[in-house]
C-alpha cells in the first residue's frame, strides 16, 4: 500500500499541489542541493551528536546510500509543514531545511537528524512493507490513542468545563476512529476497528453507550472526510458550533504549523509525534510532550523502527 499527498484532504483544501510540484522543479541541482563534503559532515554530526534512537542507523543508511537530496533555498518556497516529498520515480525523497536553516553549513544537529527521520517515515510508509505497519496492532492501537489525543485537546480548549466525561470519550473515540478508518484505511464495519477506538477511551463510559451515540450521529461516510466528520459532529447540539475551520487553527496554533497535515495524513502524523520524541523541535515539542506519556511515545518510536 502506497501513500500519497493527495490523501490528505487538508492538503488539497489549501489547493498547494502544483505549487509544490512547481517549487521543486525549481531547485538548482548545483548551487542548493547539499554536495559530497556537506553529506560527509551532516553524516558525521548524526553519528557524534545523536544520542541512540532506534531511527538513527536507518537514517544514517539511506543517507550513505544517497536516497536523500538535501537542499537549501528559502526562495524554492516549500510550506513548513510539507518539508519532504517523493521524487517522480519515488527512489529518493527530497529534504527541504531551508524552513529550518539559513543554509546548509549551520543547521542544528537535532533539526537535520528530524528532517531526515521525517524522509525515513516517508520511505518505509511507502515502500514494499508499508502494509506492515497498519497490520500491527500495537502500533495501530499506541498510534489511535495518541492521535484522539491530541484531537482531543482542541475540543477541550474550546469547551473547556463543557466537556463532561461521557462528551470527551464519545470524541476520543470517535477520533480514535477516524484516525484508523480514513488514515490507514482499516474497514469501518470491522469490529476491531471499535475495540482499538474503544481502548483510547478513558473509558469511564460504557462502550454500548458510546457506540449507540456515535452511530445516532455519524455514518460511514462521517470518516471518509475530516470535513465530513466536523460538519457531521456539528449536528450533535454540545458542538453545534465547531467549524473544521476551529479545528485546524486551534491545532495550528496548538502544535505549530509544521504540524498542519498530521490531523488527517498519516505520514504527517508519524513526522510530527516521532521528531518530537527525538526532540528535533521541528513542532511545539513541549505541548505534545505534556500530553503524551512519554513511556508511550517511546515505545511506540521504537516498534515503529524496529519492525522487520
Amino acid at each position: 500500500m502506497r501513500f500519497k499527498y493527495t490523501d490528505s484532504d487538508l492538503f488539497n483544501q489549501v489547493k498547494i499541489k502544483n505549487k509544490i510540484v512547481k517549487s521543486v522543479q525549481n531547485i538548482d541541482m548545483y548551487n542548493d542541493v547539499a554536495n559530497e563534503d556537506q553529506i560527509r559532515d551532516i553524516n558525521f554530526t548524526i553519528k557524534q551528536r545523536i544520542n541512540r534512537l532506534s531511527a538513527k542507523e536507518a537514517v544514517l543508511e539511506l543517507l550513505n546510500d544517497n536516497v536523500f537530496i538535501i537542499f537549501n533555498n528559502k526562495k524554492v518556497g516549500l510550506p513548513v509543514f510539507i518539508n519532504n516529498i517523493e521524487t517522480k520515480s519515488g527512489e529518493r525523497i527530497i529534504i527541504d531545511t531551508s524552513n529550518h536553516a539559513s543554509s546548509l553549513d549551520n543547521i542544528i544537529p537535532s533539526k537535520i537528524f528530524g528532517l531526515l527521520q521525517n524522509g525515513l517515515i516517508i520511505y518505509n510508509l511507502n515502500g514494499s512493507k508499508g502494509h506492515s505497519y497498519l497490520n500491527n496492532a500495537n502500533i495501530m492501537k499506541d498510534s489511535a490513542f495518541i492521535y484522539s489525543r491530541m484531537v482531543n485537546k482542541v475540543f477541550d480548549k474550546v469547551y473547556g468545563s463543557n466537556m463532561d466525561d461521557f462528551r470527551r470519550d464519545l470524541l476520543l473515540f470517535v477520533f480514535a476512529k477516524f484516525f484508523l478508518v480514513k488514515m490507514t484505511g482499516r474497514v469501518y464495519s470491522d469490529s476491531s476497528v471499535d475495540n482499538i477506538a474503544y481502548r483510547s477511551t478513558t473509558q469511564n463510559s460504557t462502550e454500548r453507550m458510546i457506540n449507540q451515540f456515535e452511530k445516532d450521529i455519524l455514518t460511514e461516510d462521517s470518516y471518509s472526510s475530516l470535513f465530513n466528520l466536523i460538519n457531521d459532529l456539528s449536528k450533535f447540539e454540545p458542538f453545534s458550533k465547531f467549524k473544521a475551520r476551529t479545528l485546524v487553527e486551534q491545532y495550528v496554533r496548538m502544535y505549530g504549523e509544521g504540524a498542519l497535515l498530521s490531523l488527517d495524513y498519516l505520514p504527517a502524523f508519524y513526522q510530527t509525534i516521532f521528531g518530537v520524541h527525538s526532540s528535533s523541535f521541528l513542532v511545539k515539542d513541549s505541548v505534545i510532550n505534556n500530553l503524551i506519556d512519554e513511556k508511550l511515545l517511546s515505545k511506540l518510536y521504537m516498534n515503529f523502527f524496529t519492525l522487520r
